[in-house]
């Protein structure tokens, strides 16, 4: 068995608490070389992106009440 694979099998053993905390230690993890201003500019066009869908009737939003609602419940 692969190192990685005996780690994927301990993490599957861990809490969800706990693979949500190293999922998001890995995942910025991968940012570590990433410019921070490049970052942010991704960002805000994807916000703007978000904002002219939503705006223009294609996409609707919900409250953030349900959204969290909705992530606790699948995530809980």
């Amino acid at each position: 068995m692969s190192e990685l694979a005996k780690i994927k099998s301990r993490a599957d053993r861990l809490s969800v608490r706990d693979r949500a905390d190293l999922a998001y230690h890995l995942l910025h993890s991968l940012d570590a070389d990433d410019d921070p201003a490049e970052v942010a500019h991704a960002w805000e066009q994807e916000l703007d992106r978000r904002w002219r869908s939503i705006k223009s009737g294609k996409e609707k939003g919900i409250p953030a009440d349900q959204a969290v609602a909705k992530l606790r419940e699948k995530y809980a």
